[in-house]
């Protein structure tokens, strides 16, 4: 009984590191992130927009299709009906420790297009996470 104990223990410890998750600046953890960004980068796991850390429209590998430009300026999630589409555009190639200018867009769920300055917060294997502090969004876009 002890055993199960020990391990319940030590899936908890795991659990809260992983909720602990600090913001990364070009690759390099930044020691004072703010929670949102925190929130954001341990939930943000699929391409697509969230909002303070919770998916507003993510990319479905079994229901969407996602679409990007050679540049990599260029995000679309889109389901095969047209009729859920989340479209961003970017000022530049996402690329670790720059600041690039979002536009966003999107129908069939609830969002308000915009535009906004987002700093590339990471980058691993194909995938940029860029973070908006000032409304509390963040885009996981494709980098291939």
């Amino acid at each position: 009984m002890g055993n199960i104990a020990f391990r319940m223990e030590i899936a908890a410890v795991l659990a809260v590191a992983a909720v602990m998750t600090a913001c990364e600046k070009g690759g390099e953890t930044v020691e004072n992130g703010s929670p949102e960004c925190e929130a954001f980068l341990a939930a943000a796991t699929e391409y697509g927009l969230y909002s303070d850390g919770v998916p507003v429209r993510v990319f479905c590998r079994t229901a969407d299709q996602l679409v990007r430009d050679s540049e990599g300026t260029t995000l679309r999630i889109q389901n095969t009906e047209q009729s859920s589409v989340l479209a961003c555009t970017f000022s530049s190639r996402p690329q670790s420790g720059v600041t690039i200018v979002a536009r966003y867009e999107g129908t069939g769920f609830a969002l308000k297009a915009g535009s906004a300055e987002f700093e590339v917060v990471k980058t691993a294997d194909t995938k940029a996470w860029l973070w908006c502090e000032a409304q509390g969004l963040g885009i996981v876009a494709d980098t291939r």
